[in-house]
């Protein structure tokens, strides 16, 4: 997909629901490769499905960042962190 972070890899926390999915959506229609992180597989597998049907790419990648221990595998030093929303 082209677009303006067309070969960028997005990490997208809470990407199973809400916000979190919606900025997934909304990062793989501007060409990203998302990276979808969250607790509840099913979840994020329906977004991914969401963006494929859309055209764009995206990876599940199940996890709950609140938990450095149940990591499953993120390569030391690429912890995904949770992102505050601002306001412009």
């Amino acid at each position: 997909m082209d677009g303006p972070f067309a070969g960028q890899t997005a990490i997208v926390t809470g990407a199973g629901s809400g916000l979190g999915a919606a900025i997934a959506r909304a990062l793989a229609a501007a060409g990203a490769h998302c990276v979808l992180a969250g607790r509840r597989p099913s979840m994020l597998a329906d977004v991914a499905e969401q963006i494929a049907a859309a055209g764009g790419r995206a990876t599940v990648a199940a996890t709950d960042v609140s938990r450095p221990e149940k990591s499953n595998g993120w390569p030391q030093g690429h912890w995904p962190c949770q992102a505050a929303s601002t306001s412009w």
